[in-house]
């Protein structure tokens, strides 16, 4: 509804302009011919009608080809000139016209008028007939009465001289019509659109030719009158038979719209002369001014979704075959396919009012295969001024009696709410039909009381507009909102369960926690160590309902301190301003006094405004800790709201210290895009290279590069600068400005004589800043999309997903609590004692080659993100492609030292939120380690050795499909699907069941075992530089992370990084166990990364169940024997089958038992039970439907 009525809806001008016309005022008007083509249009009058259409058409035809003429300069003749022709050029008129004509001149020259003079005004001749059989009464009385005189036609009237010669020419072109048809009927090289045309021309000749049957079987056609006759002045036929045209008539009125007098002189006041019915000439008003826009209502149409097995061909069938739903065939219209590729049924606008019953039968003839549903254009309407006894009951019984609407039922009234002054506002949803008729009456009468009927308007997406632009503005940290317009995405938002309630972090402090179930009413979060509340109490409820959400806050608040609560609680009290207090005040502070909090309001400024009256009604209370320091004031800043903004600020104060001052901004890596490279080279290069260790090496390099970062670019902020919205612009901060000053204008006119104009002025103010606001949207849209197609990764890619995605949540800052997730995420494990010598044999290292390390740097991107040392890799590689020798001779010391520097074994923590889990938690969050980017070319080096070596002998098993060369989930799926295949294929007796279960291992990569590792890389037999150098990989790896208390450094002892480049392969090696365990003969292991998947293939289901069982067990005991944890809840199972003994089956997890699903989606893909791939296709549909 709000989408409906929110459109713009804009009327334009239909056609293309005509030349000007002599007499009027303005070259290119629409309404008038030139007068020195007139006589070629009438010259073309026969032979038009008799070689191109009927005399039904005629008038029509000439309008067209009198347009379609090629522009000419107009002469004006003089005066004298004109008389003569006037008169010379004479056409034969109706006696009573010609009477007519000569009566409106003689009027003129009376008043001392030129009756030749230009008109400042449009001539029009009476109206035209509105249906066909008039026209064909007009022009057969127009020829008799003007006898064989046209010029053009000298057979005289076509009826009455020759009837055949009109027929001839239409029985030919319909012949010409069909042949044409049939011709390109089989030919396949003849486009479709045209063959489509051809069918159009078809139909619209035979149309024309069974009306123009009709009215040669009219009898008796009456002479008509003066109103219904066409009045022909010298030269000027055609330019009356356009305006004809444009005239309608009302029965009993041939003069709708007031007399008009032809006006030939300059003067634009001109006194009527009384007119008579016989006179032939009206004036008629602008109506294109007094045109109003009329909403377009749209048709009624039922929904079908496929619930079942069977397509939507076999639904379709289904339906038409069903001779219950013969009724249903006359009333559509139409049949296509909704965007989501739901089924849909467009009926015709005359069915309205049997939507309901045809969804009714068509549920009943689809059953269970099918979900119907019935759509309507309908419009929310507010019933104000209502009494508090007033029910549902009786507004829809006093709407049915009023106004005819038998449709209405009481759950039509989807709304009563109490209002202020005793009342009750009733929301009414009422199809759009039914809408119009009730906003053109505007008032009802229900019981005693005249109550007034507006459509509803809900002004909260601009405000939640104007809302993110004040966030960029002042800096708020924190927004607390009542009746949210949207609500945003990401762990950035969180709201109550009704909605009404929500809490923004909109600046860069990140949500701690918040509450595993939300309330009703309210919804808390932890920010900066304050538990902020935010509560919404709208005035529909009763008493007793907002007492009960009192009561369920303060039980939750109680525990928690410092604390904020705030919000729209609609209650009245002394303490904060109100003029009396209220049940709901008094109910408020009896609640409140139970938690050590103290109200923060200040004065008694209205927060709500509306019609010249306020109320305080938003109120802020805080705990004792944060009212010291604090300001709180109500913000005049426009809103387009009836409630103001409240604008309040607060600092937490350490125990037992003194308040500190502000840290000053943390200063992190380099701005890349400021890069001089030539600066950067000319720095760079002079760096001395000095020997010694590898790890002192490491660390001058580090320190090198730094140096020339400084020199070539600018330090960058750990902070970005906040960006407004993309859409703002000054124009719409000079239209918030004039609202704000209309909307004080008019608070202060209350009471005054203007104050309906500046209520009046107001509304306008705020209309033309929503229009503003949607049109600079439009137009910054079509600019992203321009710039999309020139950058498709840049700004309008970032917006559209920051959409989609939702903005990052800030990084928690609060060290007991990060401390609590990182040890959640990185547990401890103890570590190996026991290292590698430094190999003897240094020769047999491969040398690191200037190829290997211009390779490397092609892998690495521009746009990665730095680690500890901030340097961008845009510079790295610079470095590296000027110095390779030194970075070479580096890695080479590393490996034949056998030792990691453990300058780059440091790890910047990153958490991502992942969507849906409640902050604060350590599965809520996937950590990613940020490490420096010359570590990670070291990396490289060891893997591009180590590689080979496991792959050569067999290190492997080819069922690990993860971060692999040549093999990816396809081909997981592929060999899980494969065996499924396999074994139901056949008939009968021949097929099997197939099992497959899906295992989730907790924390997988953060939690691999370093010594089962090792132990697995001497299995392979790797030579001993590497067994060296990734021993010391694994060993003394720091993690480091940012809080309120500045870097904080932590050990890690097992896992391997996410987002190192020797992580994925070291997983693999110490994975591979898992795979070529001793299992079942039925059974089969396919691993993705951490990802097992379990296949079990049987002749009987009892057998199936049994291996599966045991092949679970064995892989839970070696997962617990490497210090893995199963994910027993997250394990899910599916029975593939043909055989129709039993579609379920049951395996062990552990100490539980599971039941296998219908589908289950694995690597992305969801299998069904019949590998059908319907419930997968339904799935990415509505997917790509929400993008």
């Amino acid at each position: 509804m709000e989408d409906e009525r929110r459109r713009k809806l804009t009327v334009q001008g239909l056609g293309t302009p005509v030349p000007a016309a002599f007499g009027s005022e303005q070259a290119g008007s629409r309404s008038s011919i030139s007068l020195d083509r007139s006589a070629s249009v009438v010259d073309n009058l026969a032979t038009l009608a008799y070689n191109a259409t009927s005399d039904l058409d005629l008038e029509k035809e000439v309008f067209k080809r009198s347009t379609t003429l090629p522009r000419t300069p107009i002469t004006r003749p003089n005066k004298d000139e004109l008389k003569a022709a006037f008169w010379t050029t004479k056409t034969v008129t109706t006696p009573t016209a010609h009477v007519q004509d000569v009566r409106q001149q003689e009027v003129l020259q009376e008043q001392g008028r030129d009756p030749f003079k230009r008109s400042s005004s449009t001539l029009r001749s009476p109206p035209m007939p509105k249906t066909m059989k008039d026209k064909v009464q007009a022009r057969s009385t127009n020829a008799k009465s003007e006898g064989p005189c046209k010029r053009g036609n000298p057979a005289g009237t076509y009826r009455e001289q020759s009837p055949d010669l009109e027929e001839l020419p239409f029985t030919q072109l319909g012949a010409k019509i069909v042949e044409l048809s049939e011709f390109i009927k089989d030919k396949h090289n003849v486009h479709q659109a045209i063959k489509n045309m051809v069918r159009a021309i078809r139909v619209l000749y035979n149309r024309s030719q069974m009306e123009e049957k009709n009215d040669k079987n009219t009898p008796n056609h009456p002479v008509p009158t003066v109103s219904q006759a066409t009045q022909v002045t010298p030269n000027r036929t055609t330019i009356e038979s356009q305006r004809n045209k444009r005239v309608r008539e009302k029965e009993g009125d041939p003069l709708k719209g007031g007399n008009r007098t032809a006006n030939l002189g300059n003067s634009t006041s001109v006194a009527k002369p009384k007119t008579s019915e016989n006179d032939g000439w009206t004036k008629v008003t602008n109506k294109k001014a007094e045109r109003k826009a009329k909403v377009r209502t749209r048709p009624d149409v039922i929904v079908i979704s496929n619930k079942g097995n069977l397509s939507y061909a076999e639904i379709l069938k289904k339906v038409k075959a069903d001779p219950g739903l013969k009724d249903l065939s006359g009333n559509v219209n139409r049949i296509r396919r909704t965007q989501k590729g739901d089924l849909m049924f467009e009926l015709k606008r005359s069915s309205v009012g049997k939507t309901d019953d045809f969804r009714t039968q068509v549920k009943n003839s689809l059953g269970e295969n099918a979900a119907v549903r019935a759509q309507k254009h309908e419009i929310y309407l507010q019933c104000k001024d209502l009494d508090e006894v007033t029910s549902k009951e009786e507004i829809c019984i006093a709407l049915k009696e009023q106004f005819k609407l038998k449709e209405l039922t009481e759950e039509s009234i989807v709304g009563l709410r109490k209002a202020y002054g005793g009342t009750q506002t009733a929301t009414i949803r009422v199809p759009a039909e039914a809408a119009q008729m009730l906003l053109a009456a505007g008032r009802v009468r229900i019981g005693w009381v005249v109550c007034r009927l507006r459509e509803q308007i809900s002004l909260k997406r601009v405000a939640q507009d104007l809302l993110e632009q004040a966030t960029f503005e002042s800096e708020m940290e924190i927004a607390i909102i009542s009746e949210p317009y949207r609500h945003r995405h990401g762990g950035i938002w969180v709201k109550d369960s009704t909605g009404g309630a929500a809490i923004w972090a909109c600046g860069r402090q990140a949500i701690q926690c918040t509450a595993s179930q939300a309330g009703s009413g309210f919804v808390w979060a932890k920010i900066s160590g304050v538990y902020v509340y935010s509560c919404y109490a709208p005035p529909s409820l009763t008493l007793s309902e907002f007492e009960q959400m009192l009561d369920d806050l303060v039980l939750d608040a109680k525990g928690r301190s410092p604390k904020v609560i705030a919000g729209d609680f609609n209650a009245w009290a002394l303490e904060w301003g109100s003029r009396e207090s209220n049940a709901r005040g008094r109910s408020l502070l009896e609640a409140f006094a139970q938690m050590d909090i103290v109200l923060a309001n200040e004065g008694a400024v209205n927060t709500f405004q509306k019609g010249g009256s306020g109320s305080v009604v938003d109120l802020t209370f805080v705990s004792p800790s944060l009212a010291r320091g604090m300001s709180w004031c109500v913000s005049e800043r426009y809103t387009h709201s009836d409630h103001q903004a409240v604008f309040f600020e607060t600092c937490v104060e350490p125990q037992g210290k003194e308040r500190s001052c502000p840290k000053p901004k943390k200063i992190s890596g380099w701005f890349a895009k400021s890069l001089d490279e030539q600066s950067f080279l000319e720095v760079w290069l002079d760096q001395p290279d000095i020997a010694g260790a590898s790890t002192e090496r490491a660390v001058h390099l580090a320190q090198c590069i730094a140096k020339a970062c400084d020199a070539s670019m600018p330090r960058r902020c750990a902070f970005p600068r906040r960006r407004p919205n993309y859409w703002w612009n000054d124009e719409l901060t000079g239209l918030r400005s004039a609202c704000h000053r209309a909307r004080r204008a008019a608070q202060r006119a209350v009471g005054r004589v203007d104050q309906g104009q500046k209520e009046c002025a107001y509304k306008a103010a705020r209309k033309t800043l929503k229009l503003a606001i949607q049109r600079s949207k439009r137009k910054c849209f079509r600019e992203l999309c321009s710039e999309a197609d020139v950058n498709p990764w840049g700004r309008a890619y970032g917006i559209v997903m920051g959409r989609f995605k939702g903005r990052s949540s800030p990084q928690i800052t609060c060290p007991a609590l990060l401390l609590k997730i990182i040890q959640g995420l990185f547990p401890q494990q103890e570590e190996n004692t026991d290292t590698f010598q430094p190999p003897l044999n240094v020769t047999a290292i491969p040398p690191v080659t200037r190829d290997e390390l211009l390779e490397i740097c092609g892998r690495i991107g521009d746009n990665k993100a730095p680690g500890l040392d901030g340097v961008p890799n845009k510079a790295l590689k610079l470095a590296v492609k000027s110095r390779p020798d030194m970075f070479a001779e580096l890695f080479e010391a590393c490996m034949s030292e056998g030792i990691f520097p453990a300058v780059w074994k440091r790890q910047k923590l990153v958490l991502l939120p992942k969507p849906g889990k409640p902050p604060g938690e350590p599965s809520s969050y996937r950590p990613i380690c940020l490490l420096d980017t010359v570590g990670k070319m070291l990396e490289r080096v060891i893997y591009n050795r180590l590689l080979p070596v496991v792959e050569s002998q067999g290190g492997l098993s080819h069922r690990q499909y993860g971060f692999r060369k040549a093999r990816s989930t396809i081909d997981a799926i592929k060999l899980v699907t494969g065996l499924a295949e396999d074994a139901i294929h056949g008939k009968g007796s021949t097929s099997k069941y197939c099992v497959v279960v899906t295992l989730d291992v907790k924390n997988a990569f953060n939690s691999a075992n370093w010594n089962l590792i090792r132990k697995s890389l001497a299995k392979v037999g790797i030579p001993a530089y590497l067994a060296a150098i990734v021993d010391s990989y694994l060993t003394e790896r720091r993690l480091w992370y940012d809080t309120d208390d500045g870097p904080q450094e932590y050990v890690v002892s097992a896992g391997v990084p996410q987002g190192s480049v020797l992580g994925p392969l070291l997983w693999n090696i110490m994975y591979n166990d898992v795979l070529n365990l001793p299992l079942p003969e039925e059974a089969t292991v396919v691993g993705y990364a951490d990802d097992i998947a379990l296949v079990v293939v049987a002749k009987h289901l009892e057998d199936a169940e049994l291996y599966s069982s045991e092949a679970i067990s064995a892989v839970k005991c070696w997962l617990e024997s490497s210090g893995l944890t199963l994910a027993e809840e997250k394990t899910e199972a599916v029975l593939i089958t043909k055989r129709r003994k039993r579609n379920y089956a049951c395996v062990r997890v552990g100490n539980h038992i599971i039941t296998s699903k219908p589908a289950i989606k694995y690597l992305g893909v969801v299998i069904d039970r019949k590998l059908s791939y319907k419930q997968h296709v339904h799935l990415e549909r509505g997917v790509a439907d929400v993008s």
